[in-house]
């Protein structure tokens, strides 16, 4: 199989394309070969299951009731009802989290390059610590934190009389868990596209009288487009795709990658079921990467200089400033917070019940 790819792009090389190169043909016809052998093939394999019954005879009018099902699309819960449909409420869900995590990773971005070097390093570090704790840690944290029999939730019942309640339990808690997890990633994309922007810019518009409401509105926020675009499509696709965070924490709120594997695992199994819900879950995804393209539109973004940049970049509004930075101590505070609890529960019996007791 090697050797007849590598065969068939030495051959295509010698008829034009890819200017010749049989290199470059090589690298281009294997990386194509790999990718349908193990992406689109299986990916393909397993959605075609949709169109297909139980018995594995070919019904392409099941695939349409497969699709347009109540219990996928309904909207009875911005009408007064209890529920949404799965694709409804992993497209919210994946929304406030893109918007969430690109905001917060925005702060934080802002607070390390903008905000001082007296805490910046505390700061980057905090930042994206949580990106190498898998998920299902920290929604375990955060059930023991604001659970029904929680920590957070036990103080606030006996100083202040607030009763007990499971509200941590389904787009609350989700939310808050998947924004511990991928605001990292917007952070180091938003980070890197504040490093690169060229201080003179900035300058410049500070030598015409521009304020810094003006300079960072017309000159910072415009480059920071693509990135601000890219960081929200990652934070919406990861949310799309989390599964870790769902299974513990969504209760009764159900989103597609939990549905997915309970149809494909559960006592159903119902791989058609799991298809369609699949394919639901790759359009919603696919959406979200056109209405990215289309807020970037056709610009470029990039800035071009004859030599090095050796300014310093332009001061945040105070205002502002302390906003960002008031926000940042807060995330801070609550991340450690949440690996407090994480590093304890490893030396206490049972955390979760309130039984400290060492066990060594």
């Amino acid at each position: 199989m090697a050797a007849l790819t590598v065969c068939f792009a030495r051959a295509i090389a010698r008829r034009g394309f890819f200017a010749g190169d049989p290199t470059v043909a090589a690298i281009v016809v294997v990386i194509a070969v790999l990718l349908a052998l193990f992406i689109f093939f299986p990916v393909g394999k397993a959605l075609i299951a949709a169109v297909f019954d139980s018995q594995g005879s070919f019904a392409p009018g099941l695939a349409a009731q497969r699709l347009l099902t109540e219990d996928i699309w309904g909207v009875a819960c911005f009408g007064g009802g209890t529920r949404c449909g799965v694709a409804i409420n992993s497209a919210l869900l994946a929304t406030i989290v893109g918007v969430g995590s690109t905001l917060l990773g925005f702060v934080l971005a802002l607070v390390v390059q903008r905000g001082g070097q007296r805490y910046s390093s505390v700061t980057r570090l905090m930042s994206i610590l949580p990106i190498i704790t898998p998920p299902f840690v920290i929604a375990l944290a955060l059930v023991v934190l604001f659970g029904r029999t929680g920590i957070v939730t036990g103080l606030l019942d006996t100083w202040f009389g607030i009763p007990r309640s499971r509200w941590i339990y389904g787009l609350p808690g989700v939310t808050i868990a998947q924004l511990l997890t991928f605001s990292p990633i917007a952070f180091m994309i938003l980070h890197g596209a504040l490093a690169a922007i060229s201080p003179a810019l900035e300058e410049a518009a500070q030598t015409l009288r521009a304020s810094r409401w003006r300079v960072f509105r017309t000159v910072t926020w415009p480059l920071l487009r693509p990135a601000l675009a890219n960081a929200f499509l990652l934070g919406f696709v990861e949310s799309l795709a989390d599964f870790g965070n769902p299974i513990v924490l969504a209760g009764n709120f159900d989103v597609l990658s939990t549905k997915i594997f309970f149809a494909v695992a559960g006592a159903q199994h119902d791989p058609g079921r799991a298809a369609a819900l699949a394919a639901v879950l790759l359009g919603l995804t696919m959406l979200a990467f056109w209405l990215q393209q289309r807020w970037i539109g056709r610009l470029s973004y990039v800035t071009v200089t004859g030599k090095g940049d050796g300014g310093l970049p332009a001061q945040l509004p105070r205002p502002f400033r302390l906003a960002c930075v008031g926000t940042a101590a807060f995330w801070i505070v609550f991340t450690l917070s949440c690996y407090a609890i994480i590093m304890t529960g490893g030396f206490v019996k049972d955390i979760g019940r309130g039984d400290m007791t060492l066990t060594f």
